[in-house]
C-alpha cells in the first residue's frame, strides 16, 4: 500500500501542510520538525503522487477563499467542519482554504474580508453572501469562480450553490404545525430581509398556508439578526404584544434566545414551537419536550461539498451537474435526533 502524506503528518504528529511544506521545499518548519519528517519519509519510502503533482501543475493559484457568516451563530460550526475535512483533502494538490469569518448582516465587513481574500490572490471565492446590491456588484467585478454556501444571491454569476431548500423548509414547517388540526395564531422570528434564504422560508411557510387551508394566522414576523440577545427581545416583544399566540417558528438563528425568553415568560411546553438546525440547546429542549420539531439542512454537507465543487473545478475544469446543490431537508423530533 503506498504511504500518503496523512500518515506522514500522523506519526509526525504535524499538520498534513507541514509535511507538504517540506516535501515540497517551500521552508517555514522548524529544523527538528523538518528533520523528524525527513527521517519519516525516508524509513517509509514515500514516493509523491504524481498524478496528483501534475494536475495540481495546471493551476498555479491554488488558494480558495471562505467567508461565512459565523460570528455569533453557531449553526456555522458544522459547515466549517465540512470545509476543513475537504481542506485536508485537497492539501496533497497544493491547494489550501483561507477561512474568513463576518456577522451575518453587516454588508461593509462582507465587501472587507472579499477584498481582503482578492489582495491574498485567491483563484476562487466560497461565501454566504447578503443579499446585496452592493454584494452581488462586487461579486460581479471579480473574474474568479463562485460558490455560494447556505445561502444564495440573484444576479450574480456562479458555479453553484449549495445549501437548504428553504421554500421547502417552509412547507415543512407549516405542514407540522397544520397537522395538529388546531386553529393557530403563529408568530415567527427570522434572522434579516438581507439574507434570501431567512425570507425563503417565510415565503414557504405562507404558501403551504395558503395551498393546504391550513387554520393558520401569522400574527407577525420578528427579526433577530441571528443573536441571541435580539432573539430574547424580539420574541419576548412578540409574546407579550399577543398573549394570544399557540406557536411560534424559529425560522433563523438566535434560538437559544427565543427559548430563553419563553421560558422566562413561563410559556415553555404551552406554546408550540418549531425550530430550524441542531444547536445544542436545540437538543437539549428538543429531547426535554419544549421543543416539537426542528428542520436541518445537512450544514456539513454544505460546507464539504461547496469546497469540493470548487476544488473540481479549479482543480480539473470540471463544471458541477448543477446550478443548485440542495442538501436534505430533514426533520428532528424527540425520538430521532
Amino acid at each position: 500500500m503506498a504511504v500518503t502524506v496523512k500518515q506522514i503528518a500522523e506519526m509526525a504528529g504535524v499538520s498534513r501542510g507541514t509535511v507538504d511544506r517540506v516535501i515540497n521545499n517551500r521552508g517555514g518548519v522548524k529544523k527538528e520538525v523538518e528533520d523528524r519528517i525527513r527521517k519519516i519519509v525516508e524509513q517509509l519510502d514515500y514516493k509523491p503522487n504524481l498524478v496528483a503533482k501534475g494536475l495540481a501543475k495546471k493551476s498555479t493559484n491554488k488558494k480558495i477563499g471562505v467567508i461565512l457568516n459565523a460570528h455569533d451563530n453557531p449553526f456555522y460550526k458544522d459547515v466549517i467542519l465540512g470545509v476543513e475535512a475537504k481542506d485536508k483533502e485537497i492539501v496533497d494538490f497544493g491547494f489550501e482554504t483561507l477561512l474568513r469569518t463576518t456577522h451575518c448582516y453587516d454588508i461593509e465587513e462582507q465587501l472587507k474580508r472579499i477584498d481582503e481574500l482578492v489582495a491574498e490572490d485567491i483563484a476562487g471565492l466560497i461565501l454566504s453572501p447578503i443579499n446585496s446590491e452592493r454584494i452581488a456588484n462586487r461579486l460581479n467585478e471579480l473574474n474568479i469562480p463562485i460558490v455560494t454556501v447556505n445561502t444564495d444571491i440573484p444576479d450574480v454569476t456562479k458555479l453553484c450553490y449549495v445549501g437548504s431548500d428553504y421554500l421547502q423548509a417552509g412547507y415543512v414547517a407549516a405542514n407540522i404545525f397544520g397537522i395538529t388540526g388546531r386553529r393557530h395564531k403563529i408568530g415567527i422570528i427570522t434572522g434579516n430581509k438581507l439574507i434570501l434564504g431567512h425570507n425563503m422560508r417565510i415565503e414557504g411557510f405562507k404558501q403551504a398556508i395558503q395551498q393546504e387551508q391550513y387554520p393558520i394566522e401569522i400574527i407577525g414576523v420578528y427579526e433577530n439578526d441571528d443573536t441571541d440577545i435580539k432573539s430574547y427581545l424580539a420574541t419576548k416583544q412578540m409574546l407579550e404584544e399577543h398573549p394570544e399566540l399557540t406557536g411560534i417558528f424559529f425560522a433563523a438563528g438566535g434560538i437559544e434566545g427565543g427559548l430563553k425568553a419563553v421560558e422566562d415568560l413561563g410559556l415553555l411546553k404551552k406554546v408550540m414551537l418549531i425550530t430550524v438546525d441542531t444547536i445544542e440547546s436545540v437538543k437539549k429542549n428538543l429531547l426535554e419536550g419544549n421543543i416539537a420539531a426542528t428542520i436541518c439542512q445537512e450544514p456539513y454537507v454544505q460546507g464539504y461539498e461547496a469546497t469540493k465543487i470548487m476544488f473540481d473545478f479549479l482543480m480539473t475544469g470540471q463544471s458541477p451537474d448543477t446550478i443548485a446543490y440542495l442538501t436534505k431537508t430533514q426533520i428532528k423530533f424527540k425520538y430521532n435526533i
